[in-house]
């Protein structure tokens, strides 16, 4: 063995680092392994042995096992070392165990042909991430991670998730299900379930049909993103006092009931890149407190601008790249408070602007189409 600073030539490559990292509670400085090539049944575990006691993570890349439980690690370490962070990159493993009590916090997964994953019980794990593996359902055994407070599971071949069995999970704060094969989404919603769970991402997923009503019970949620999925049907009644942020854009939806829905505290809401021909039916309620509403690249042909009078919150609007021929802007109309208004790329052929909201507004119109005021380009026909 050759000392090369803080790195060794080993039969596996093993490098030391110190770096600068973000916990979940706050900034530290935690030291990380890094492992390459390692073959342990050749190998045996000797490489282990040289992680300096003051090391909290290692990282494993193209390790050279096919199955791996995670007492490989734990159990070999030498006895000062206090291994919280486990990641395996861009390895062949197919299936992964954490082992009985368990005292890692952090454990990642990512590029591996990973197929089967299960826990012990009693597991320390905070956060989990899987990401581009061959998984095709849930891994159960995730219901036993009473600690867990973070879970990605992404790009794999998921297809349906039944999100009760993860009911459990108290602590669970953020779920991010993007970029897999989700078609089925089922949830009985009672509600004990999920009570401090905050942001829900299941972005780019194959889902058709969503009933919102799935998300009730889910009292402390802020952030839910369904964007870039399939989705042409929207039904049930979204209730959520908690909701902030709601982005329903890359879909196929052509019309949304939002009559029944009660979510006073959203801000945003995006659904562009749909194929909208007016706007959701009562916004003009639903939406009073928001400050941003996104339904650019519509179909929407119809003058309803009236509905973003009452929107006395609102400061953005995007209409551009939609069908729109006429559009009516005056004190019926225009939200008081609004300083950036899009309608580029639409048919207007005339347009009247001879009522100014606020003076900010005002200062837009006079430096033409500058990004967080008032743009009109390419907005008029030329014919």
């Amino acid at each position: 063995m050759t000392a090369l600073g803080n790195e060794y030539e080993l039969p596996s490559t093993i490098a030391v680092t110190d770096h600068l990292e973000h916990s979940i509670a706050h900034h530290t400085w935690n030291y990380e392994c890094r492992i390459r090539n390692w073959n342990p049944r050749e190998e045996g575990t000797f490489v282990l042995t040289h992680i300096p006691d003051n090391y909290t993570e290692v990282k494993l890349t193209n390790l050279l096992l096919s199955s791996v439980n995670s007492a490989l690690v734990e159990d070999h370490v030498l006895a000062g070392v206090r291994l919280m962070v486990l990641t395996i990159v861009k390895s062949a493993i197919r299936s992964f165990k954490v082992k009985d009590n368990s005292r890692l916090t952090f454990l990642g997964l990512e590029y591996t042909y990973l197929n089967t994953l299960n826990f012990g019980v009693n597991s320390t794990i905070q956060v989990l991430k899987v990401d581009s593996s061959r998984l095709e359902q849930m891994p159960r055994s995730i219901a036993t991670l009473s600690e867990l407070v973070r879970l990605t599971i992404t790009k794999s071949i998921i297809r349906a998730v039944n999100l009760d069995f993860m009911g459990g999970l108290k602590k669970l704060q953020f779920l991010d299900l993007s970029k897999n094969k989700i078609n089925a989404l089922y949830y009985r919603a009672q509600p004990e379930l999920y009570p401090v769970l905050r942001d829900v991402y299941l972005r780019g997923n194959k889902l058709q049909s969503i009933n919102t009503d799935l998300f009730n019970s889910m009292i402390a949620l802020h952030t839910l993103d369904l964007s870039h999925n399939q989705i042409s049907v929207v039904s049930g009644s979204l209730k959520s006092s908690n909701l902030s942020f709601l982005d329903l854009s890359f879909n196929r939806i052509k019309k949304l009931d939002c009559c029944q829905w009660v979510i006073p505290n959203i801000h945003n809401f995006i659904i562009s890149k749909n194929q909208l021909l007016k706007l959701p039916m009562c916004i003009e309620s639903v939406f009073g407190n928001i400050t941003g509403f996104n339904v650019h690249h519509n179909q929407l042909h119809l003058d309803e601008m009236w509905k973003f009078a009452g929107m006395r919150y609102l400061t953005a609007l995007k209409l551009s790249h939609n069908n729109l021929r006429h559009v009516t802007l005056n004190a019926d109309t225009l939200p008081p408070n609004l300083l950036f208004l899009d309608m580029s790329h639409n048919k207007v052929q005339q347009l009247d602007l001879k009522y100014i909201p606020n003076e900010r507004f005002l200062s837009g119109v006079a430096q033409g189409c500058k990004p967080f005021r008032l743009c009109f380009c390419k907005s008029l026909a030329t014919n």
